[in-house]
């Protein structure tokens, strides 16, 4: 019988009897099974996008099943470095595939990573929050060197890159050039970007006074 309101028991129930009674209404294990059939649909079209990059990875000598196995371990993976790195300008990939090589790529010790990726995040066609460009301006924030700040802040001031920027303001907030602090400033009066701005001043200020020495 179809779980409603009325067939609903009155009171609290345990996990268990609610999956019971779910379980013995067609309609919502039609749905459930619906959903599981497009999350291994989903998964396997994923798998064949990417099976290329894994396979090189193999080649390379590491064996993975997916990008996304490289941001979910603490092992290095030095062997995946040139590879990750042969990939990231290919804007043709699906977009969880671009995040996800973006952020197998956060990893410190490789020189060649930063400017590799400042490039790839201009070229990044998708402007929006938390997508594989804001993945890219993420590992450029916590790479962040100041040899590349005018790079940085040029692309910080282009609008045209969207919200996506946030972490690249975030970037400037590391520096000690009067560049990153003038274009701090101006980016107050970016409709986008104001907030990170704000938030990147704050936390600039927080950083020196830290490094202030102490009163003798």
């Amino acid at each position: 019988m179809p779980v409603t309101e009325k067939s609903r028991p009155k009171g609290p129930i345990t996990a268990g009897e609610l999956m019971k009674q779910l379980e013995s209404d067609p309609e919502w294990v039609a749905k459930r099974d619906a959903r599981e059939r497009w999350r291994q649909n989903q998964a396997e079209a994923m798998r064949r996008k990417e099976e290329h990059i894994v396979r090189e990875i193999e080649e390379a000598g590491l064996l993975v099943d997916s990008v996304w196995d490289l941001v979910n371990t603490r092992e290095p993976y030095p062997e995946a470095i040139p590879v990750l790195l042969r990939h990231l300008e290919n804007t043709g990939y699906d977009p969880a595939i671009r995040e996800g090589i973006a952020r197998a790529l956060t990893v410190r010790g490789y020189p060649e990573i930063l400017p590799a990726m400042i490039e790839a995040f201009r070229r990044d066609p998708e402007p929006r929050l938390n997508g594989p460009k804001w993945a890219m301006g993420n590992t450029i924030e916590i790479l962040f060197d100041d040899e590349y700040v005018e790079e940085i802040a040029e692309l910080a001031k282009d609008s045209s890159h969207g919200e996506a920027r946030q972490m690249l303001v975030y970037a400037l907030a590391k520096s000690k050039t009067r560049l990153a602090e003038e274009t701090l400033q101006e980016l107050l009066s970016d409709p986008q970007m104001a907030d990170a701005a704000e938030e990147a001043i704050k936390r600039r200020d927080r950083r020196r006074r830290k490094l202030k020495p102490a009163p003798k």
